[in-house]
C-alpha cells in the first residue's frame, strides 16, 4: 500500500492511489483506506482539488446503490449484467462531472479505475463471491474518499 512520503518524491497521491486500487482488489484494502484517511492537508487537497461536494455526492449515490445491491443480494449472473449497466452509467456521470469541472481529473481517474475494475469482474464472469468482495472494497474506498471530499471539497 502507499506511504504518504511518496508524493514528496515525485509520485503523486493520485498515481499511488491508482496503484493501490490495482493491488487492493487483490490484497487487503484496509491499509489503503487508512492511508487515504491520514493524508495531510496538502496531499488531500491534491487529490480532491476543486471537487464539488454535490458532484461527488451524486456519483457516490449512484455507485454505492449498485454496490450495496451486489453486497446485500449476492446477485445472479443476469442481475450482475444489470448492475454492470449501472456501473457504466456511473462512468458516464464521472466523465460528465469531470467535463463540467466539478470533479478533478485525478479524482475522476481514480473513480473510473474503481468502476472499471468492477465492470471487468462482471464481464470476465468472475465468481460472484469475488465480485461481492470487490464491491465491498470499492464501497469502503469510495466512503473514505467521501470523507476527504466533505472535508476539503468546495
Amino acid at each position: 500500500m502507499f506511504t504518504l512520503s511518496h508524493s514528496s518524491r515525485g509520485v503523486t497521491v493520485v498515481d499511488q492511489l491508482l496503484r493501490d486500487i490495482e493491488n487492493a482488489f487483490k490484497e487487503n484494502i484496509l491499509e489503503s483506506i487508512y492511508d487515504i484517511l491520514k493524508l495531510d492537508d496538502r496531499q488531500a487537497r491534491t487529490l480532491i482539488g476543486f471537487t464539488s461536494v454535490t458532484a461527488y455526492r451524486r456519483v457516490h449515490e449512484i455507485v454505492t446503490s449498485a454496490l450495496d445491491e451486489v453486497i446485500r443480494r449476492k446477485p445472479s449472473t443476469e442481475e450482475l449484467k444489470r448492475i454492470s449497466l449501472l456501473l457504466a452509467r456511473a462512468l458516464v456521470l464521472i466523465e460528465y462531472q469531470e467535463a463540467r469541472e466539478q470533479i478533478t481529473s485525478g479524482l475522476a481517474t481514480v473513480l473510473k479505475r474503481v468502476m472499471q475494475q468492477l465492470i471487468d469482474d462482471i464481464t470476465k464472469k468472475k465468481d460472484v463471491s469475488i465480485v461481492v468482495k470487490d464491491a465491498e472494497y470499492a464501497r469502503a474506498l469510495l466512503d473514505a474518499i467521501a470523507v476527504l471530499v466533505y472535508k476539503y471539497g468546495r
